[in-house]
């Protein structure tokens, strides 16, 4: 699950136009137009650009079997390339692992790895190239992160800010 959730390039239909949006309306009909929003998750190391060509490519190529003769326009709104941060040097590491376990009664550090394709992380590893970074977050598996009913448990929220501070403090 989390080769496919972070490392491999995903496609996803994120809105859809011309469609009736109730299913009461919804017909066994051929739409004169559609429009489909795409949204392209890349794997940390793979170079957007690339993988924007090719799928340029697939859908302005693809053979009339599948087009059914459809005129297709493929614009690109926005992009950027994914980020596989490097290892934490050994002094950071030892303090994330000492003060997650103060704060959380003993508790070893999670590594997750979630986020592998947040662009900004790349623009700053390019713009500060000696610089660590050390990616946090204060999800929980009930928080539902980026869904409608997202939310943070405050106690958690509490213990992860502490263990954040202590960790700065380390270093």
């Amino acid at each position: 699950m989390n080769l496919s959730q972070w490392w491999k390039p995903t496609l996803t239909v994120i809105g859809v136009e011309g469609m009736p949006s109730d299913l009461a309306l919804a017909g066994n009909v051929v739409y004169k137009e559609l429009k489909y929003r795409l949204s392209m998750r890349t794997g940390p190391l793979h170079d957007c650009d690339e993988l924007i060509e090719q799928l340029k490519k697939a859908f302005m190529e693809a053979p009339e079997s599948v087009t059914y003769g459809a005129t297709v326009v493929f614009d690109n709104v926005e992009k950027g390339n994914g980020f596989c941060a490097p290892d934490l040097p050994e002094n950071v590491e030892r303090a994330v692992t000492a003060s997650t376990k103060e704060v959380f009664e003993g508790k070893e550090p999670v590594y997750v790895g979630c986020g592998g394709s947040i662009p900004f992380m790349e623009i700053f590893s390019a713009e500060f190239p000696n610089a660590n970074f050390l990616l946090t977050g204060a999800a929980t598996i009930s928080g539902n992160a980026h869904c409608a009913n997202e939310n943070l448990e405050l106690e958690y929220c509490r213990k992860f800010i502490t263990t954040v501070a202590l960790t700065l403090s380390r270093i």
